[in-house]
């Protein structure tokens, strides 16, 4: 059952811009009340459209997904980024409406099944 999600609008490119993915969460998303104690499963999904195209199945998460999830803990989404607290992270990406792509973020408190 997914349990949160969240809208980014970019997906950076470098580890320098953790601090700009953490200025657009505290404009943007509400700050959690309290870290999530449970462990949970994210999925992390690139929104893509106009003249993108999908990356290689292998490249899904290497974006910047590092400094998005470091970024999400320094917001308090968080406590640490360890398996204690977070037990799968698993990417994939939609083609969507140019003015609609970004990453979007879901938090699931069950691990993704697989065939």
């Amino acid at each position: 059952m997914k349990i949160n999600e969240i809208y980014l609008k970019h997906w950076y490119q470098t580890h320098k811009d953790r601090l700009a993915i953490e200025q657009y969460l505290q404009q943007h998303v509400k700050k959690p009340t309290a870290p999530y104690m449970q462990q949970v499963a994210i999925h992390c999904v690139r929104l893509y459209g106009g003249r993108c195209r999908a990356w290689d199945s292998d490249s899904v998460l290497r974006g910047n997904f590092k400094q998005i999830l470091d970024a999400m803990v320094s917001h308090g989404f968080f406590l640490d980024d360890r398996m204690k607290y977070i037990m799968q992270c698993v990417g994939s990406q939609e083609k969507v409406h140019p003015s609609e792509t970004g990453v979007r973020i879901e938090i699931h408190d069950q691990p993704a099944r697989f065939l």
